[in-house]
């Protein structure tokens, strides 16, 4: 695949012209985002492009020690959210250093406190998503896959891969057979299920996939109440090809549902991105995005 020229750049709405080492910042033309989601002021995009991520320019140039940038940031696009592709091979470790650059999904639980930031990017493989969860007080117990440990701290995905929503906001449970959910919870453990077209209310847990991956780092002790816990980094890796999906070109749309469960003691509270009070499982209720080949 190859790099972006200045014309590509110029498409995108992010800083143009030359990129001066020696001084280490971004000239732009035009008022507007900058590769990595800074702001340009007064034509000088304010990132540090060598210093951002440790050596990687962000904006896909090579930088002076010969690396390419990962993800150049997507033109914005008139969905909830444009997920740039990226040119980097991801290790599925919780740790997210590949993600750097990429635009950020952020939403809040309800009541709580947690915010949850998400950062999608993609390739010809599969889908991946960095998870960051702020949590004060991490809770979880189990340690089997598709057992209980949707009830512990954990985050959800979902993919409506026809794009083709579900039947209502209110209409309850709803996925049909191009319907996918996973689960990871804070120990890791991991919960699958596939939507069902001739039983649409009732997602099945006869599919279940090693293929997708997933990976947890927690930053605190979780099940111990007298500590204050920071969160936890959840990455997931979703080939194309588990979720019954061709590999994507530029401009395809997908739904994309990411949302959060937070036990802390009795209380147990959930939130689904933009904050949408109404069931996970229906299609109707997540978000549609956009795949953007910006390389």
């Amino acid at each position: 695949m190859r790099g972006p020229t200045l014309a590509s750049l110029l498409m995108l709405g992010a800083c143009t012209a030359s990129v001066d080492y020696s001084n280490a910042v971004f000239s732009c033309e035009l008022d507007g985002l900058c590769p990595g989601g800074q702001q340009c002021v007064l034509g000088i995009c304010e990132q540090d492009p060598v210093a951002a991520d440790g050596g990687v320019d962000v904006d896909g140039q090579p930088t002076p020690d010969g690396a390419t940038a990962c993800i150049v940031e997507p033109a914005s696009c008139d969905v909830a959210h444009c997920i740039p592709n990226t040119v980097c091979s991801v290790v599925v470790d919780g740790v997210v250093d590949e993600f750097v650059g990429a635009p950020s999904i952020v939403f809040q639980l309800p009541t709580g406190g947690n915010t949850v930031t998400v950062r999608p990017i993609w390739d010809a493989e599969a889908l991946y998503l960095a998870f960051e969860v702020e949590d004060s007080q991490l809770t979880g117990t189990e340690t089997a896959d598709d057992a209980q440990n949707f009830l512990d701290d954990c985050v959800h995905w979902f993919i409506d891969g026809e794009h083709n929503g579900g039947i209502g906001p209110d209409e309850g449970v709803y996925m049909l057979t191009d319907d996918y959910h996973g689960i990871v919870s804070v120990l890791g453990a991991r919960y699958d299920e596939q939507g069902d077209d001739a039983n649409p209310g009732n997602p099945h847990r006869a599919w279940s996939s090693d293929a997708w991956l997933s990976a947890v780092t927690v930053n605190g002790t979780p099940n111990v109440g007298v500590d204050t816990d920071i969160g936890m980094t959840v990455e997931v890796k979703i080939p194309w090809s588990t979720v019954n999906l061709a590999a994507p070109t530029d401009m395809t749309l997908l739904g994309l549902g990411l949302g959060h469960s937070d036990t802390d003691g009795a209380t147990r509270v959930s939130g689904l991105w933009l904050n949408l009070d109404r069931p996970f499982q229906n299609a109707f209720n997540w978000q549609t995005v956009q795949l953007r080949e910006t390389q």
